[in-house]
């Protein structure tokens, strides 16, 4: 289990940024000499194997379907006498880091306790008297909000590697320039020293 994740509480401006900024490093810290003479498509491949090697995440995809969800009672006493969690196991694939980030445009309250697991999310609902049709309701609703909380983290991470992608083409390109320039007026510099 991903014991260090807390759920929806970072910005996706600073994912923007991040990224952003690593890909800038990479292509500021590219040498010259891999720089020119190549041609710009090129280039952006490089930077496109990279940002999707290193820096692009799997979106994360939760399987929803209720023929495959599991549910688990975990007894549990206190005190105050007897609570019953119940555990709805909901199987998932990709990046569960996602569900760092605060989404957009859908509100991330959830009825139960939500947790992941390596392969799986959990919904958990503690109650001292269990009751079926609080605990269908609860569940359906949190399946709900938590489909649409995925729907629209995975948007807008993509239309961010979209946006990061496209200013990673502009960078490319300018780096090529500078290259090229630097090498020239070495050239230049050389040739005067040669020819006083």
């Amino acid at each position: 289990m991903n014991a260090e994740l807390r759920f929806f509480k970072k910005s996706l401006q600073d994912l923007f940024e991040l990224r952003k900024k690593r890909l800038e490093q990479m292509i500021n810290g590219m040498p010259a000499t891999q720089l020119v003479g190549k041609p710009l498509a090129e280039l952006n491949g490089i930077v496109q194997d990279y940002y999707d090697n290193h820096l692009r995440r799997d979106a994360l995809s939760i399987d929803f379907d209720p023929s495959r969800t599991r549910v688990a009672a975990e007894p549990t006493f206190e005190c105050a006498g007897e609570r019953t969690s119940f555990r709805f196991h909901l199987p998932y694939s990709g990046d569960p880091d996602v569900l760092e980030y605060t989404p957009e445009h859908v509100e991330p309250v959830l009825a139960g306790v939500l947790q992941v697991g390596e392969d799986e999310v959990w919904l958990i609902y503690t109650t001292e008297r269990p009751d079926e049709r609080d605990l269908r309701a609860w569940f359906a609703g949190d399946r709900a909000r938590l489909e649409a909380v995925v729907r629209d983290l995975n948007g807008s991470i993509g239309r961010i590697d979209a946006d990061v992608g496209q200013g990673a083409h502009a960078l490319v390109e300018a780096r090529k320039q500078r290259a090229e320039e630097s090498i020239r007026l070495a050239q230049s510099l050389e040739e005067g020293l040669r020819n006083p």
